[in-house]
């Protein structure tokens, strides 16, 4: 009976190294395959970043691009779709340049003008390419006038700088009901406190004969003006040299006249 007992307790513990064996392989195996995972998790992460960089440079010189490419563009809104071919759309932008706007255009201006979009029942913007960034800012700063009313014009902005400006319009809102000074310059809102004026005091001296009291050319003509004690000074200056010449004059002829010792 005792080698019996002695037997089994031997094969109870045969059983329980190999089951503690068999965790630590467990944990081993389990460690081992984390690892591996988490090495290449962290290779694939990297590189997923390195793309996401890479995407968003491109998409920033894209941008860029076409920025640089409307920025000599006008959208011109509400003029009739008459025309049949190109020259007949180019006269007519031509025409109301000149005309409407009263701003000179010659057909070397411009660039290239087109419709935007397809052909459908409503009347489709006009895009202006012009030659210049000068000539955009002339068109540009008479783009308010009462007379070209329905017709209006625009700046020819990127889908997600309209996406952008669309965003800034309740702050912008805001910011106006506050009193401020509000505009949006592509994508930005640019914000300025209204200046105050201040009422200037009217000096007693600009009362007297339409003089001002710090004219620049009173005070000139003062420095310049030569007072009777200069005038008293320069002659006093003139006689005491001409005094000195006289005696320096009669001395010499003294010491000619004199007998020589």
């Amino acid at each position: 009976m005792d080698e019996i007992k002695v037997l089994l307790e031997k094969i109870q513990q045969d059983l329980h190294e190999q089951k503690t064996d068999m965790k630590n392989m467990e944990s081993r195996i389990i460690s081992d395959i984390n690892t591996n995972i988490d090495q290449k998790l962290s290779s694939h992460v990297k590189r997923i970043s390195d793309i996401e960089v890479m995407v968003d440079e491109q998409q920033r010189k894209f941008e860029f691009m076409e920025r640089k490419q409307r920025e000599r563009n006008i959208l011109l809104f509400g003029m009739p779709e008459q025309e049949k071919y190109y020259t007949e759309l180019e006269k007519l932008v031509l025409d109301f340049i000149n005309e409407k706007l009263e701003v000179s255009c010659d057909k070397s201006e411009i660039e290239n003008v087109s419709r935007v979009g397809r052909r459908n029942d409503t009347t489709r913007p006009i895009r202006i390419t012009l030659t210049t960034m000068g000539k955009k800012l002339a068109i540009l700063k008479v783009k308010n006038k009462q007379e070209i009313a329905p017709i209006y014009l625009k700046e020819d902005f990127t889908p997600k700088v309209l996406q952008k400006r669309k965003e800034l319009q309740e702050q912008a809102k805001q910011e106006w009901q506050a009193g401020k000074q509000v505009f949006i310059k592509q994508d930005k809102l640019i914000v300025k406190e209204k200046n105050k004026k201040r009422n200037l005091s009217i000096s007693p001296k600009e009362n007297e004969a339409g003089r001002h009291y710090n004219n620049p050319c009173i005070q000139a003509n003062k420095k310049n003006k030569i007072t009777p004690r200069d005038t008293n000074s320069t002659t006093n200056i003139k006689n005491f040299f001409s005094k000195n010449t006289s005696q320096q004059s009669n001395k010499n002829s003294t010491q000619e006249h004199d007998p020589i010792q």
